[in-house]
This record gives C-alpha cells, sequence and structure tokens, in this order.
C-alpha cells in the first residue's frame, strides 16, 4: 500500500515529503508495461469488460492477461499490478498519492531530474522523493494531463489553465 511520510533530513538540513509505493522488481515493471500496453486490446477481448473500464474492471484485466499468457502471478505481484494500472489510469500517475494529500495546496514540477516540490498546509514547501525522469516520460505525462482537462498542449502552444474533473487545476 502507499503511505507518505514527512521526514527530516539531517545531512540536507531540510523536511521532506516521501512518499513509499509499493516496491517492484524489473520483471513486474516489465509485466505492468506490458499490461498497460496492451490495455484496450486486454479490455475488447474480454468478455464482460467495458471499453471503458473502471476500477472493478482492473483485476478482470489482470486475469485475462494471466489465462492469456497462460502463467501464475503471486497475489501480491497482483496487487502491486493493480496499484500502478489504476494509479496511471484512473489517477494522475506518479503524482497520485501527492494529489490525494488534503494537506497538499499546490504540486510544482521544475523540469527533467529535479524532485517534485509541493507546498504542505501544515509544512510549508517541501521536496519530495518524486521526480520525472526523462524528456519523453515528462512530456508525455503533460499531454496526458493536459488531455484529461479536455485540452491540447503542444510546442507552439506550451501553457496551459485547465481544471480535471475533479475539480483540481493546472
Amino acid at each position: 500500500s502507499v503511505s507518505i511520510e514527512i521526514a527530516w533530513n539531517k545531512d540536507t538540513m531540510e523536511t521532506l515529503y516521501i512518499v513509499h509505493e509499493p516496491e517492484i522488481t524489473d520483471f513486474e515493471k516489465e509485466e505492468i508495461k506490458l499490461i498497460s500496453k496492451n490495455m484496450e486490446q486486454i479490455v475488447r477481448s474480454s468478455k464482460n469488460l467495458p471499453v471503458d473500464f473502471s476500477t472493478k474492471d482492473i483485476e478482470a484485466i489482470i486475469d485475462s492477461y494471466m489465462k492469456s499468457k497462460r502463467t501464475k502471478i503471486p497475489k501480491n505481484s497482483i496487487d502491486k499490478y493493480k496499484y500502478f494500472i489504476q494509479r496511471d489510469y484512473e489517477g494522475f500517475g506518479p503524482i497520485d498519492p501527492i494529489i490525494r494529500d488534503p494537506y497538499v495546496e499546490d504540486i510544482s514540477c521544475n523540469g527533467i531530474g529535479i524532485p517534485i516540490f509541493i507546498e504542505h498546509k501544515r509544512h510549508g514547501a517541501l521536496r519530495t522523493n518524486i521526480l520525472f525522469p526523462t524528456k519523453l516520460f515528462l512530456d508525455s505525462y503533460v499531454i496526458r494531463l493536459a488531455q484529461l482537462c479536455g485540452k491540447e498542449i503542444s510546442m507552439n502552444d506550451p501553457i496551459m489553465d485547465g481544471t480535471f474533473p475533479q475539480g483540481h487545476r493546472i
């Protein structure tokens, strides 16, 4: 499961906002990528699953994937797969745990490889342990956020104001 820790770092003399997500192996990462990459195909080929799936469908999608691969996935891995697939498809990806924290008022990303900063109601400005490792990942993520707001963003028009269905502003 996911947890948040606010901790003092003696070396840097700062308070940090640390997101603890389930640890996954390289193999599990690849499996999650494979399931995610083939998500629409899995949904379409699975009986009784709508193309626009919801949380309750994630386990059925993973079951369908296991049957198609004729492989057994350990229960603890299934829980991890469900978490990351839900986080990335129904939530806000890597920043989803931060967005779900009612004490976070603002989230800032200042570039590739730079930790995300937040404004916390009780602790003020905090550096997190979340970052976007590559330009491609960050660019894809920004485009996805724009799409979730029903907006478009491009190199020619790189500034956007929008609101998510949940009421969050970007």
